[in-house]
């Protein structure tokens, strides 16, 4: 039996405890451009201020998730994914509970996004890694393909709820869901290796090793890619829905379209996921990254056709699907697992941050000039220099290097303590030395 094999038969209950998670914590944000018509209709809100959930979504997890990250490093990742469901699911209650002041809807993006920082891959892809190494790749795709089955089945299933019961029942559906679902799972499945706790008594040694990486020089180089890879995702995700309203299509043909978005992430996340255990990390990332040209190339001329619609959704989704699972993977395999929830954390805090402003800049240009267009050659702009910038980067350790990095640090820290206990023994035994009178 292969390695590979022998880590899913080892690994596979965690991997569908985080798919479970990941799929919960993005069902708000993937409904976001549903609501911004209903919520217009309800309150006279306009795009930009919808639009602005997203931003304030992404500042609380660029705060939150390094702080998350660290909870996980420093604890379990376990104990902070049943922690984040429970909260997470009390902010969905309260974005229900919010408007008719923008004020309310605001300070409930707050908690959620917060509440979200707690449960975001950080925690659900920390715990795979700590299972999978040979076949990463894959468990992170299966495992963060969440964000796809969100992406796909939220829109619909929303749509329908809106007409039955409002907008506001959609979000205490999700709650629901939460706490009657997805904890349970979580508690039953998401467990770490067994010999995770005499690992993690290391990693609390070395906590001032994760701020290392902030001052390599590849570790920014990712993160500007990762920052305009989300400058360019802002737009695309959350406006695509109200740019083929424009176009003259009903909200349950979007929603319809939408959902290839959410397949498409699914497909994308799998098959990059293969592709970063059998070919070169950054190489791979580059393509991934570049992927969504295709649509805003698409987008500027769009007229609503049906060919152009899906062509243009599941170009969206392959990229949603594959920049998560690229980052948690260049993440773990440029930095190691010791300090992985700090590094990566930072990391998609900056994608997140980038994602939100781009959202809410796009809104208020279309506010003010009534088009897309200028946004979308800006989104293309961005695109093309991720891409490159990620190509350009230094190539990963090699894989053995990085499989045995953890283990390297538990040494030399099991070494400093074999020394420290040896001088305090010698100090003990000189006290109690009797004392020569001569």
């Amino acid at each position: 039996m292969s390695l590979a094999s022998i880590e899913w038969r080892r690994g596979w209950r965690i991997v569908i405890a985080s798919l479970a998670g990941m799929t919960f914590s993005n069902a708000q944000l993937s409904l976001l451009g549903l609501m911004i018509r209903p919520l217009s209709t309800a309150f006279g809100w306009s795009r930009a201020e919808i639009s602005a959930s997203a931003l304030i979504s992404s500042v609380c997890v660029l705060v939150g998730a390094p702080i998350a990250g660290r909870l996980a490093d420093r604890f379990s990742p376990r104990v902070v994914a049943l922690l984040g469901v429970v909260i997470f699911s009390v902010a969905q209650v309260c974005v229900g509970f919010s408007g008719p002041l923008i004020e309310s809807w605001y300070a409930s993006w707050v908690f959620a996004g917060l509440a979200y920082a707690i449960i975001s891959p950080v925690v659900w892809s920390y715990g795979v890694n700590r299972w999978f190494d040979k076949a990463r790749g894959l468990a992170l795709a299966v495992a963060l393909s969440g964000t796809g089955i969100a992406g796909s089945i939220a829109p619909l299933l929303a749509v329908q709820g809106i007409d039955l019961f409002g907008w506001r029942g959609v979000y205490f559906s999700i709650a629901g869901i939460g706490i009657l679902l997805v904890l349970p799972l979580v508690w039953l499945l998401f467990r770490m290796p067994a010999d995770y706790s005499a690992r993690r008594g290391s990693t609390l040694r070395t906590s001032s090793e994760g701020w290392k990486n902030i001052r390599n020089r590849t570790f920014w180089m990712l993160g500007a890619a990762i920052a305009l890879l989300g400058a360019g995702m802002g737009t695309l995700a959350v406006h695509v829905q109200p740019i083929m309203r424009d176009a003259g299509l009903s909200a349950q043909r979007a929603a319809t379209f939408a959902s290839f978005m959410g397949l498409s992430q699914v497909f994308g996340r799998l098959l990059v996921g293969q592709l970063l255990d059998r070919f070169p990390t950054r190489l791979v990332a580059a393509v991934a990254f570049a992927m969504p040209l295709v649509a805003a190339v698409l987008l500027i001329p769009y007229r609503g056709g049906t060919p152009e619609s899906i062509a243009i959704c599941v170009a969206i989704g392959l990229a949603l699907g594959a920049e998560v699972d690229v980052m948690a993977y260049l993440t773990s395999r440029y930095f190691g697992l010791a300090n992985y929830g700090l590094s990566y954390a930072i990391l998609f805090g900056l994608w997140g941050v980038s994602f939100g402003v781009s959202s809410v800049a796009s809104g208020a240009i279309y506010d003010i000039t009534k088009s897309y267009g200028l946004v979308l050659r800006c989104v293309i702009l961005f695109l093309f220099f991720s891409s490159v910038l990620v190509a350009l980067t230094r190539p990963p350790p090699p894989r053995d290097q990085d499989q045995d990095q953890d283990q390297e640090q538990d040494q030399d820290q099991g070494q400093a303590r074999e020394q420290a206990e040896a001088l305090e023994r010698d100090a003990l035994q000189e006290a109690v030395r009797p004392a020569d009178f001569g």
